[in-house]
């Protein structure tokens, strides 16, 4: 089962300690939605060391709201396919909620292989006023 570095260093999660394969499944979900909500709430340029790690800053850009929310899906989409690989193909998409008008909100698909079978993981993010992404799965 895949783990994010930090997870393998402090050796929190043992592949031993689940009951149940639905157990360690949504212990490995959990631990994406957590490296994600990490990533997507990251600037480009926060790591010296990774400066393309985080999310463009959207707030300089001046376009139509349409086309920067397609900026939006892309830069998710790219931040996904190199920082955290255990989702392959990365779809983002806007989801229209006229009830949010203040909010972007959009949800990402994605390719999750585990156990030897290869599903879909389905992640629906807001990205609010103050410029917050709030993930759920």
């Amino acid at each position: 089962m895949p783990m994010s570095l930090f997870q393998r260093l402090e050796e929190d999660v043992k592949i031993d300690d689940f009951t149940s394969p639905d157990q360690a499944q949504g212990v490995l979900l959990d631990s994406i939605l957590r490296d994600l909500s990490v990533l997507l709430n990251s600037m480009a340029g926060c790591c010296e060391i990774r400066p393309e790690y985080g999310l463009t800053d959207f707030n300089a850009v001046f376009q139509s709201h349409r086309d920067t929310a397609v900026e939006l899906c892309r830069d998710i989409e790219t931040q996904i396919e190199m920082f955290e690989p255990r989702l392959k193909n990365p779809k983002a998409r806007i989801v229209d909620d006229p009830d949010r008008p203040l909010e972007f909100v959009f949800n990402v698909e994605a390719q999750l292989d585990y156990a030897g079978k290869t599903m879909r993981v389905r992640i629906d993010s807001v990205l609010d006023s103050n410029g917050k992404i709030r993930i759920s799965a």
